[in-house]
């Protein structure tokens, strides 16, 4: 009841997930912990490429930090689930129409 515009995982969302590298890098000044993940410029400059912008995935913020006036960028992980969830589902039927042939 409180979603509208329901509809499968376009391509171009998982298109976008073909251009992401996945890195492990600590945030500066916030201790030595190790954390995993994309970089947020690697995603916006994927999603242009895919010819998706930021109201079209929710996952991908630029803001601009109001002390300093540069662009800061976040990404919101859990937007990601769904798109890596359509991915598997897709090479899951993959695997099991070659398994078939062989």
């Amino acid at each position: 009841r409180q979603k509208n515009g329901v509809e499968a995982v376009p391509e171009a969302y998982i298109s976008m997930l073909d251009k992401l590298s996945p890195v492990r890098f600590k945030y500066n000044g916030r201790g030595d912990k190790y954390h995993v993940g994309f970089i947020a410029q690697e995603v916006e400059e994927a999603m242009a490429q895919v010819g998706l912008d930021s109201l079209e995935f929710g996952g991908f913020i630029r803001d601009v930090d109001k002390e300093t006036g540069e662009d800061v960028f976040f990404l919101r992980y859990e937007e990601f689930i769904a798109m890596l969830a359509a991915k598997m589902q897709d090479m899951d039927v993959r695997v099991r129409k070659l398994e078939e042939s062989a």
